[in-house]
């Protein structure tokens, strides 16, 4: 019979770590380490599914930030429409647009 040695999650993780940097494959580093590769594998997907997930069920808080609110220098009725420029805008941009609507 073997003996089994339990591991905490985060000692998991040291070894994941470990692996990943040694440069050693997977099943390599569990012969060094004397791992059972199932094992190992098995807590190396489960350590990467929880770094990977955003925790489902829970809520993120975003606040939005307010849109600046540019001053308008023209602003152009066109039967129902209303188009307010803002200062900033190319005046060929301006034309282009005069030209589109005539």
């Amino acid at each position: 019979m073997t003996n089994r040695t339990r591991r905490s999650k985060a000692q998991w993780q040291t070894l994941v770590e470990q692996q990943s940097g040694s440069g050693l494959k997977g099943a390599a580093f569990c012969r060094q380490q004397g791992l059972c590769r199932k094992t190992f594998y098995h807590h190396r997907k489960l350590l990467s599914e929880d770094s990977n997930s955003l925790m489902p069920g829970r809520f993120i808080q975003v606040q939005a930030e307010p849109t600046p609110v540019l001053p308008v220098i023209a602003v152009l009725d066109y039967r129902q429409t209303c188009l307010k420029i803002p200062t900033g805008i190319a005046p060929v941009w301006v034309a282009e647009l005069m030209k589109a609507l005539s």
